[in-house]
């Protein structure tokens, strides 16, 4: 039941299989349970009953009396995130606990950003287990410094740290050797690049390499006021080549940043929804910059823990928080269509619930951002499989009927995130332009605002997941999800 790592290759049939290998084998059932309360134990159970690759048993505490478990339906994230944070207020004030009483548990990384938001604005400490916060994290870091750059060209640090981020082929000899050339000429390293050419000992390509990061960063660093930062953010990782490096990439952990970069873009989408007329990407860097420092504290000091699903087994807290509880989200939208993928996706979260002693919430969202943009969910199919009189239901009045429609769909919905189904294909960042789908066909001529006009080459996907490749004249080929894209068709003489 709390078999969670068969991507690390753990195996199952190893435990299941075992009995029939040893048929005489003697089988002793450890169903005490020594932490939670029967209500908790008895929701869990309810869940992984519906597992058939299991060997059945049930849980049973002496602890017969608590609270019911407690589901709770909010409207979008933020507003999951501030149900939480006002939830723990109400419980440090009225019972005998302290914040590392608690956990918040969560399927994917990314989630952590608004939860940690919300804490921070709060002044609740809290602490990222076996991970690293938000804004701390490489791929964001990395993201920022280009940001910085563009910003103010001066910043050494920033254009030291993403001058070969994504690999370009400048080496630390080449480093080296423009260190010393910027230090003896007292230039910036920014203005040493548009004179890599004056740099001695360094080949002609190598040269060439230096110049174009210049020119690219040049390039965005003068055309910066007509972009939101948004849109100048989805150019960085564009045009620089880091979202493509990512998104080619098979390994797990780079499809765990790409999904870090998404919510770094729903991060830059709400700012440039509340920002004021004269403000940008300044003021954005500002309010990160006050948000990274406001997070920093002694970690050995009394803390709220967040932490994924993952990183929660074998630990324990008088109150857990299970986020998310949405199709796509828990279980996984790659888990669709597996299932034993489904199987294992119920007991990860199996493992989450049972980490709870005395008090155990599970909440999600009616909708979720993605690049900014609200998109409708559904309650996980987890939610279904235990019995509703179980639950203490914190339902949104409004909600009622869709809950009742929806609670109970058993068809797989389409996934929360953005995917490139076809391999060596690298998606490019969906832009925050217009939000419509357009008709077009092959063959069709398109304007783009920032590359003008294009003839679309090919459509892969239906409706508002399409995606079209573009080919734009002087620019070269673009792949666009017409949903963002912002295209407009260019009527024929």
């Amino acid at each position: 039941d709390q078999s969670i790592y068969s991507w690390r290759g753990a195996d199952i049939t190893n435990i299941l299989n075992f009995l029939r290998d040893y048929p005489e084998a003697k089988v002793i059932k450890l169903e005490q349970n020594y932490r939670s309360t029967q209500q908790i134990l008895d929701v869990a159970w309810h869940l992984i009953s519906h597992n058939t690759q299991r060997t059945e048993k049930r849980l049973w505490s002496d602890r017969q009396s608590g609270d019911l478990v407690v589901l709770q339906c909010l409207e979008d994230e933020h507003a999951e995130a501030q149900a939480i944070v006002l939830e723990i207020e109400r419980l440090l004030s009225e019972r005998d606990l302290d914040y590392n009483d608690f956990a918040i548990l969560y399927r994917l990384h990314s989630q952590s950003r608004v939860l940690e938001e919300k804490l921070i604005q709060r002044r609740i400490p809290y602490t990222i287990f076996s991970g690293v916060r938000f804004f701390e994290r490489a791929e964001v870091k990395d993201i920022m410094a280009y940001l910085r750059i563009l910003a103010n060209p001066y910043d050494d640090q920033s254009l030291q740290r993403i001058i070969n981020t994504p690999r370009r082929g400048i080496g630390d000899t080449t480093l080296e050797h423009l260190g010393e050339f910027a230090t003896s000429m007292q230039l910036p390293w920014y203005a040493a690049l548009e004179l890599a050419d004056a740099i001695p000992n360094l080949s002609k390509r190598v040269v060439e390499r230096l110049q174009d990061l210049w020119q690219l960063l040049e390039n965005l660093r003068l055309q910066q006021e007509y972009f939101s930062v948004t849109e100048l953010t989805q150019e960085v990782l564009e045009q620089s080549g880091y979202w493509a490096a990512l998104a080619n990439s098979l390994k797990s952990e780079d499809q765990e940043r790409l999904r870090n970069l998404q919510e770094f873009l729903n991060a830059t989408s709400e700012f440039d929804k509340r920002k004021e007329e004269n403000e940008g990407l300044l003021e954005f860097l500002e309010e990160v910059a006050l948000l990274s420092s406001a997070d920093t504290h002694d970690e050995s000091k009394n803390s709220t823990l967040l932490m994924t699903f993952h990183s929660a087994k074998g630990l324990e807290f008088p109150v857990v928080f299970l986020t998310g509880m949405e199709e796509g989200l828990c279980p996984h939208s790659l888990s669709q269509g597996s299932p034993e993928e489904i199987e294992e996706e119920r007991r990860l979260c199996y493992v989450g619930m049972t980490r709870a002693k005395d008090l155990l919430y599970l909440s999600y969202a009616q909708n979720r951002s993605l690049y900014g943009s609200k998109r409708p969910t559904e309650p996980s199919r987890f939610l279904a499989e235990v019995p509703q009189e179980m639950l203490y239901n914190r339902k949104q009045p409004s909600r009622q009927k869709v809950l009742q429609a929806t609670l109970w769909e058993t068809s797989p919905p389409p996934s929360l995130f953005y995917t490139q189904e076809r391999r060596g294909m690298a998606p490019t960042t969906p832009r925050m332009v217009g939000h419509f789908v357009l008709n077009v066909k092959v063959g069709d001529r398109v304007w783009h605002k920032n590359w003008e006009e294009g003839i679309v080459i090919s459509l892969e996907g239906s409706g508002e997941n399409t995606i079209a490749q573009v080919e734009f004249t002087g620019v070269g080929t673009k792949l666009l999800q017409l949903k963002y894209a912002g295209l407009e068709k260019v009527e024929e003489a």
